[in-house]
């Protein structure tokens, strides 16, 4: 009875110290990893304006423009242990549909994020040209191009998807 409760605890110990072991080895692994993840955006809604003359952004009251609004909401990834400051965006892809002279991608405030903590945005995206719009919001989308990654009072900031040292 003596050796079965030894052997017991003997392998049981063994089990805690390999879980023990792998949560150690495991938080670099989800630094380096979360490192070179951007952040999580979902979307949530969307509202086309057409025929739309202008606004503070829009000065050219002449041309036709088309004004779409996406509300969308950003967070950090599941175990990212960094926040996000996004301040601008752009189109993934940089090729534009036919039809479409000039564009403008608007943030209605800059976002700040974590993984426990979203922030929910607008996203308003102003084209100039003659393009069915129901198409062109199908394959669009947007990837952050300048936001900071922070983590504690460690920070990098990126440019263009590209990380760029600070300049004071």
């Amino acid at each position: 009875m003596e050796k079965s409760i030894i052997a017991l605890l003997k392998s049981g110990s063994a089990v805690i110290y390999i879980l023990i072991f792998c949560l150690i080895l495991s938080i670099p692994v989800i630094f380096i990893y979360q490192a070179v993840k951007p952040p999580v955006f979902t979307f949530e809604a969307a509202a086309v304006e057409e025929s739309f003359t202008g606004d503070e952004v829009i000065s050219e009251e002449a041309e036709i423009w088309h004004k779409i609004q996406f509300t969308l909401s950003a967070s950090a990834g599941r175990f990212s242990p960094y926040s996000f400051y996004i301040e601008e965006f752009s189109f993934s892809e940089d090729v534009l549909p036919e039809g479409i002279s000039d564009y403008r991608i608007v943030l209605d405030e800059p976002i700040f994020c974590t993984k426990d903590q979203s922030d929910t945005f607008t996203l308003s995206v102003y084209i100039k040209g003659d393009t069915d719009i129901n198409e062109f919001i199908k394959d669009l989308s947007f990837k952050a191009s300048d936001y900071t990654k922070s983590f504690g009072e460690f920070k990098l900031k990126f440019e263009d998807g590209k990380a760029k040292p600070f300049k004071k």
